[in-house]
């Protein structure tokens, strides 16, 4: 059989390319329709590669056989993001189109996950929809941090160093959050001494003054 006559009849184009993923580089630009970019990913994902500008169509049939098939797509189309990103947690990586990534995880804040370094107001969007979520986040600024913990005081256990208003917001509204503080200011740190005291046989005017010599002394070292 001629290749010619290969590329020309459809049905036999099909079975090549299925049974030679490496075919379709082969098939000239003229006989690339879409549905035969359609069989080509699914035959291959790497296919994609070889393709100028996939249709939304082909986009989606090669993510569907691999998340990773994102890497060869300049410009993808939001919903074919959506489903690679949802299909693996590693393939933010290769999004450019920081707005595009935005918008996908606006529409899904649990996507968070796959974003290093999510600027403050997508981080305050993810927080105030989900509190929880402050966890997936690297680097939570002071802002993000306070509206966690107003939301769930015990959220402040996966800050380092957090802020002395953020430990005094989380402290204020639960007292029991204060041993998983990092790094506790003066406040928790005579709170948890008196904790400590309270347990020992002291009388209530002996352990007064012992934790007022103790704020004291932290004041002094403060200085």
């Amino acid at each position: 059989m001629s290749e010619k006559f290969l590329f020309t009849d459809e049905r036999h184009l099909i079975i090549a390319i299925r049974k030679d993923k490496t075919f379709f580089q082969k098939v000239p630009q003229k006989y690339r329709t879409e549905k035969i970019q359609k069989i080509a990913v699914e035959a291959d994902w790497h296919a994609l590669q070889y393709i100028k500008n996939p249709s939304k169509g082909v986009q989606m049939a090669a993510v569907r056989k691999s998340a990773t098939a994102i890497k060869y797509i300049k410009n993808p189309d939001e919903s074919v993001l959506m489903v690679a990103l949802e299909k693996s947690n590693r393939v933010a990586k290769y999004v450019k189109d920081e707005e595009v990534l935005r918008r996908a995880v606006l529409k899904d804040v649990k996507l968070i996950r796959n974003i290093t370094n999510p600027d403050e107001n997508l981080q305050l969007a993810v927080v105030s929809s989900e509190p929880e979520l402050v966890k997936c986040i690297s680097n939570p600024t002071q802002k993000v941090q306070m509206l966690a913990v107003n939301a769930n005081p015990q959220l402040i256990k996966f800050f380092k160093n957090p802020a002395h208003d953020v430990q005094m917001a989380a402290f204020k509204k639960d007292k029991t959050c204060a041993s998983l503080i990092d790094n506790p200011c003066m406040e928790v740190q005579t709170y948890l001494r008196s904790q400590e005291l309270s347990r020992c046989t002291m009388s209530s005017s002996a352990l007064d003054e012992y934790i007022r010599q103790y704020q004291e002394k932290m004041k002094a070292r403060a200085q």
